[in-house]
């Protein structure tokens, strides 16, 4: 075989895009083509005893685009992509240069000396989903994202060969002007150290838009993109919902034991005396995870105010409902500094007289609580008008965008300007 000398280094294939790492680069679906240059095509130097002869170069791509490329045999060759189809794919660039060997003793052809060089091009076509991350369901499955709570993107660069190279962005805005809400919209996207293909913010808000479109049951669209290379590779709208959760105040009556004492009088009667008796009301706020959850709260802590008589009537309070001394009166009692008293019929045995008494008193408290729960029905719309001004909504569950609504999926119980406190009993 002949000793050549080569006088300069290994040859290389060079691109019009930025590399990215030895003989590697990307392009995204905006690129219409990209050229590549031979590097280092030096000509070998035979010793004396042969002759260099001419020069062959050959390209070649690997898979073919569809919209093909330039001659093969030139110095510089030209890969075009014109369609979808071109992107997701990650190609192989070769090239294979050759000079002829004359023997200066024989004048024949010997073996010819070749070159060769690769290079990868990855054409990526970007795609993404954003999500909830932390199991919370939408209300109604409205939208992947859920208010006040984190998610997760997940990039898939289809075509990329080397996502460890991947430097990319993702960046949200509201699609609408002068968006309201509570949170603001600032929606922080961040991405992982150990995958560059995963970004994550610890939270994402819904927002309305000016009154009357700033009620809980309208999504307006946010605008995320993807950026790589300082390029925007992909876009999506999304809308944020909110928790599947619904935060309300639960009650429950409760009669407590009550003291009870019968004494026999002098005409052969009896006398029931009940003290300590009274109707309680054991109460569980159920709380919310959205970003008005402050304003949940002191809504529904109102509301427990309202149900235990520590606001005034007109602004929904029930001091008097649950009324003891009413129920007592009505089953037959008297009021007494010692408590409440009941004789007993002439002749009426004290057995007979103590199922009796205890069955009315039964029946008068359940009466009595069955009634203040019907006026709480009836007076509800107020209640709830007068609970949410005490919260204070900027948006999103003012009354007008639940209870005076007929669209939210709340119980409609009327319009706001018509709703006025119910008479005292």
């Amino acid at each position: 075989m002949l000793s050549l000398d080569v006088s300069a280094g290994p040859l290389s294939i060079i691109s019009t895009e930025i590399e990215r790492d030895a003989s590697y680069a990307r392009i995204a679906t905006n690129a219409e083509y990209v050229i590549f240059f031979l590097q280092n095509l030096l000509p070998p130097s035979p010793h004396q005893e042969c002759s260099l002869g001419a020069r062959t170069i050959e390209w070649k791509v690997s898979p073919e685009t569809s919209a093909g490329h330039s001659d093969t045999s030139q110095e510089m060759f030209q890969v075009n992509f014109a369609n979808p189809g071109d992107f997701g794919v990650s190609y192989k660039i070769s090239v294979s240069v050759s000079w002829s060997m004359i023997d200066n003793q024989t004048g024949l052809y010997a073996e010819p000396v070749v070159k060769t060089a690769t290079y990868t091009l990855d054409a990526i076509m970007y795609s993404f989903t954003v999500a909830c991350s932390d199991g919370t369901a939408c209300l109604d499955g409205g939208s992947s994202l859920v208010d006040n709570h984190p998610a997760v993107a997940k990039v898939v660069p289809q075509g990329c060969t080397r996502r460890e190279l991947l430097r990319m962005k993702l960046t949200s805005t509201p699609q609408e002007k002068n968006p309201v809400n509570k949170a603001g919209t600032s929606m922080l996207f961040s991405v992982l150290s150990t995958d560059t293909c995963t970004f994550t913010t610890p939270k994402t808000y819904w927002y309305g838009l000016a009154h009357p479109k700033d009620c809980f049951f309208l999504q307006y669209y946010y605008i995320i993109e993807l950026e790589c290379d300082l390029v925007i590779v992909a876009r999506k709208k999304e809308t944020v919902g909110w928790p599947d959760a619904e935060p309300q105040l639960l009650f429950q009556e409760r009669i407590p034991e009550y003291t009870r004492n019968v004494l026999e009088l002098p005409n052969g009667r009896y006398r029931m005396t009940i003290s300590n008796i009274e109707i309680t009301l054991d109460t569980q706020i159920q709380s919310s995870t959205s970003q008005y959850q402050r304003e949940a709260q002191t809504e529904e802590e109102y509301h427990e105010r309202q149900l235990k008589g520590l606001v005034s009537i007109s602004d929904g309070g029930c001091g008097d409902l649950f009324d003891v001394e009413n129920a007592m009166r009505s089953a037959g009692f008297v009021k007494t500094s010692n408590g409440y008293i009941r004789d007993s019929a002439p002749g009426q045995s004290r057995a007979l007289f103590e199922f009796t008494v205890l069955y009315d008193v039964r029946q008068a408290l359940a009466s009595e609580i069955d009634e203040s729960r019907q006026l709480i029905d009836l007076n509800r719309g107020n209640m709830e008008k007068c609970a949410k001004e005490a919260a204070g909504y900027n948006a999103a569950f003012r009354y007008h965008c639940t209870y005076g609504h007929r669209l939210s999926g709340c119980l409609f119980l009327g319009e706001e300007d018509t709703l006025t406190a119910r008479t005292p009993r």
